[in-house]
């Protein structure tokens, strides 16, 4: 069987296509301009918004139906930026597409360093093999449209700004999780228990109602740093995370460190300017105090 294998050939050719196709964009949207580049990426926006609901028209997703319908739902934080990602073109809003730029390169990095919707399927099934080329044409988009905007110059980053991106990851997780209602009240109709379920794939495969138990062991030293009875609680013994609001430090913790990093090649003259003059207020100020105690001797 021919399939994507973590390691294998089959895995690192769509990073290097990735690469290869971002390195291309980039130089041929800044020959062509901004009022180019935003065309591009709205079609391709919409392109991708299409696929996600076409999508469904597949043989091997119609075989799915009626569940398979949740596929094309705003099922995890991929799904969410798909979805909303040509509005978010259209409005303009600078902290819209500020998300756009930080968050499609991280997600969209984690789907292809991960690829769990494609490691393991057969190549040689004509639905798998779908499927596949669907999971990596789905997630390119999310991360081109973004960096194609702030590498043209469509879009000018502000660091400043990313105090919101944490509130925006939230938002996004909170259309998940009414989302993972109206599925299961609609299609799966499981025990409302088991949305709570942090090791169920199908209601969290974006961590909204925490990490897998997988990587306790790896992780659970940072679980001591939640509060108890709000950010994690216990049902006869078990472990259990409060939906959204347990990973809230970690989404400021995380844009505080990456945050800084994917605005530096675009911010770094801005970053320069506020260290000066950061810089000059401390000197200032010490000047100050050194000329009061100069004072107070005399």
């Amino acid at each position: 069987m021919v399939s994507v294998e973590y390691g294998n050939i089959l895995y690192f050719i769509p990073i290097a296509a990735l690469a290869a196709t971002a390195v291309s964009l980039c130089l041929l949207c800044g020959k062509m301009g901004q009022k180019w580049t935003l065309r591009f990426v709205l079609i391709m926006a919409w392109a991708n918004f299409a696929l996600h609901f076409l999508k469904q028209f597949a043989p091997s997703y119609i075989e799915a139906w009626p569940t398979g319908l949740a596929r094309s739902t705003m099922e995890n934080l991929c799904a969410v930026m798909v979805v909303l990602t040509p509005f978010a073109l259209l409005s303009k809003k600078k902290v819209l597409l500020d998300y756009l730029y930080y968050m499609g390169i991280v997600s969209a990095s984690l789907a292809f360093l991960a690829p769990t919707g494609a490691v393991g399927l057969n190549l040689g099934d004509p639905g798998d093999l779908f499927e596949v080329t669907r999971y990596y044409l789905c997630h390119a988009p999310i991360f081109l449209t973004g960096l194609l905007l702030v590498s043209s110059g469509a879009h000018r980053l502000d660091y400043h700004r990313l105090i919101h991106v944490p509130f925006l990851i939230i938002a996004a997780l909170i259309i998940i999780a009414l989302d993972d209602v109206a599925l299961n009240a609609v299609l799966y109709r499981r025990d409302w228990m088991a949305l709570l379920d942090r090791d169920q794939p199908i209601f969290n495969s974006s961590f909204l109602f925490g990490p897998s138990s997988e990587v306790d062991e790896s992780f659970g030293w940072a679980y001591n740093y939640l509060i108890p009875g709000l950010q994690t609680y216990r049902v006869d013994g078990v472990l259990h995370f409060t939906p959204i609001l347990w990973v809230v430090p970690y989404l400021f913790i995380a844009t505080l460190l990456l945050g800084p990093l994917l605005a530096l090649p675009s911010e770094l003259r801005h970053m320069k300017m506020d260290w000066a003059v950061f810089a000059q207020k401390r000197r200032m100020a010490r000047m100050k105090k050194e000329i009061q105690r100069m004072e107070e001797q005399q």
